[in-house]
């Protein structure tokens, strides 16, 4: 279920983090209409900076949020794009 003011509610999205040394660098794939995607950038930084989260297991994970930028997909995130879309 998606709740409102979250990401999800305006767009499906994927996360993938990978470890580079003492950072954890998230990466987002997300599909939205066009008229949506400034929005849906805004949420996912406003979550990302809270800097925390608790999980339904009940257990808090912290962060520290330091930027964030959009970038290119790959092939291989256009074609999960493309997949998540249709949820």
């Amino acid at each position: 279920m998606r709740q409102l003011g979250t990401p999800a509610a305006l767009a499906a999205h994927h996360t993938k983090p990978a470890r580079d040394g003492q950072t954890v660098v998230l990466r987002v794939v997300f599909a939205t209409e066009p008229e949506h995607e400034k929005d849906v950038r805004l949420r996912i930084d406003r979550a990302l900076r809270t800097g925390s989260v608790t999980g339904p297991d009940g257990i808090t994970t912290y962060w520290e949020f330091r930027a964030s930028k959009a970038g290119a997909l790959s092939p291989a995130e256009a074609g999960h794009g493309r997949r998540i879309a249709d949820t």
